[in-house]
């Protein structure tokens, strides 16, 4: 096999696997929100079958071949740097992958296509004995691909081999000392806004059903998402999905007692939207048309949530909306409304923490995994060992089973490692709109009269187009002029709060 041959030879091969993925997304889409019940075990066949072609695909004689002809000392200095960048992450991504032995990864298939399901069951019975079984055998093969993993690579420890699928050149220190310069800080702010927070009654924020999936369509339409491209639907976690080029599609869930459920998740999963529809369609097909890092991605989700989405000059903005949609006995004024979906108050649930608190619902989960992976900690102790640290970090404990440990999907899917990503897309996110600011002035003018459009042009410009060019730590850099820098998060959220809360 020569250069041509087998750079043809991957070209082939990358597209055959991206359509195979989009197949096995559109498989888990439709597991999630429309299947019934009783499809589970056939669902788990299809998953099955589509997961270990996938992985022969990857794994053949021919990749193999190709990816060390295109190594070889003598044609790898004569690709262009985009085709080494290919070839890099795609031979890490497969060497990870061929660790893996066959049966064991076609029995991680099977269970997670059964532990989402038993996490479902679980989760709407408040019951964690309906997923304990399942979990128990999943963090038995996590602990199984990881220790392989830890020992090819020669990472320091395991929780290395799992960070490393999301966050490329991050390790399991890095998030321990990113932790340790943000906590302290944190602690400090919390502290000093419990002191000012206002007593009484939580403001209501019920509102119809109908009404929320209105602003929901609005607001993502306003921030620029691409309906002829991708759609909207429920499911009790919400999450966004790849179907392949022109299919992008995202769920929300509406509480009718808290329309900023649906409202927030819309934004945030239209941020991941957004992302995905902007990817650079040249490279489509190749390594390059993927998202830098899950850290990356949640940065641009957390961005739109949060620093636009909570603004005073989005709510400038989208508060007229908001009026024409939502029922006249309903309506909260302006400044109560910017007020409340900026309330500090420990919450139970990650995905409803205000910005504050919320990096502490992640330090909780970081630290159980690792404590499962490490043997520190059994499955069936996990309930005790949630409710302590919830104690422990935001001075409440959970009711029930459902509003404690069952209420991510992530480690139904086998997700582990994946937490830390919120919190570094928290940190990447304030340095990202920090340095938005430094080059469009007038940012904060534009947001106030809804022209969302150049918020989304710098993305596309400085990140979406990129893809997978970059590590995410280059990326940060290339686009900062600094590597990620903790001190810009807690800056943003020193300001905001210590105004808001005066």
């Amino acid at each position: 096999m020569n250069k041509d041959e087998a750079f043809e030879a991957l070209t082939e091969h990358w597209k055959k696997r991206k359509i195979l993925g989009n197949i096995n997304a559109l498989l888990h889409w439709d597991m999630e929100v429309n299947m019934p019940e009783k499809a589970i075990a056939n669902r788990a066949e299809s998953n099955a079958l589509i997961g270990m072609e996938s992985y022969r695909e990857q794994t053949s004689p021919k990749i193999a071949e190709a990816l060390e002809v295109l190594k070889a000392p003598e044609f790898y200095p004569s690709l262009t740097s985009n085709e080494r960048r290919m070839i890099d992450l795609y031979a890490h991504e497969t060497l990870k992958m061929k660790l893996i032995p066959p049966d064991l990864f076609e029995t991680f298939i099977r269970l997670t296509s059964r532990a989402q399901k038993s996490w479902e069951k679980a989760k709407t019975a408040s019951d964690f004995s309906i997923f304990e079984s399942d979990l128990t055998e999943l963090m038995s093969l996590i602990r199984a691909i990881s220790r392989i993993q830890k020992d090819h690579f020669q990472f320091e420890e395991m929780m290395d081999a799992l960070i490393d699928d999301h966050e490329r050149g991050m390790r399991a220190e890095d998030i321990r000392g990113i932790i340790s310069a943000i906590r302290p800080p944190l602690v400090d702010l919390v502290r000093g806004i419990s002191l000012r927070i206002e007593k009484g009654p939580s403001p209501n924020l019920s509102m119809k059903s109908d009404e929320q999936i209105t602003l929901c369509r609005k607001v993502v339409t306003a921030c620029g998402f691409d309906w002829k491209a991708g759609r909207m639907d429920f499911y009790s976690h919400p999450f966004t999905t790849n179907l392949g080029t022109g299919d992008v599609r995202f769920t929300i869930r509406v509480n009718e007692t808290d329309f900023s459920e649906s409202f927030y998740s819309a934004l945030h999963e239209c941020g991941h939207a957004l992302y995905e529809q902007n990817l650079p369609a040249n490279y489509a097909y190749t390594p390059i048309c993927e998202a830098a890092s899950t850290a990356i991605h949640e940065s641009k989700a957390r961005l739109w949530e949060n620093v636009i989405g909570r603004s005073e000059e989005f709510w400038n903005y989208f508060y007229p909306i908001y009026r024409e949609v939502v029922d006249p006995d309903n309506r909260l004024a302006p400044e109560a409304i910017y007020r409340a979906v900026n309330r500090v108050q420990p919450s139970f649930i990650r995905t409803e923490a205000d910005e504050v608190t919320y990096n502490l619902h992640i330090v909780l989960r970081f630290e159980l995994e690792d404590d499962l992976l490490n043997g520190r900690l059994e499955v069936r102790d996990l309930p005790a060992a949630w409710n302590e640290k919830m104690r422990q970090y935001l001075g409440i404990v959970p009711p029930n089973d459902a509003l404690g440990l069952l209420q991510d999907i992530h480690w139904s899917f086998g997700g582990f490692g994946y937490f830390p990503s919120y919190m570094l897309g928290n940190i990447y996110s304030a340095q990202f709109f920090r340095q938005m600011n430094a080059e469009i002035p007038d940012i904060k003018e534009r947001t106030r009269r809804g022209e969302f459009s150049a918020i989304l042009d710098w993305l596309n410009r400085k990140i979406h187009s990129a893809g997978a060019l970059k590590d995410p730590m280059a990326l940060c850099e290339q686009v900062t002029g600094e590597r990620l820098n903790p001190a810009y998060y807690l800056e943003y959220l020193k300001g905001k709060y210590t105004k808001l809360y005066a």
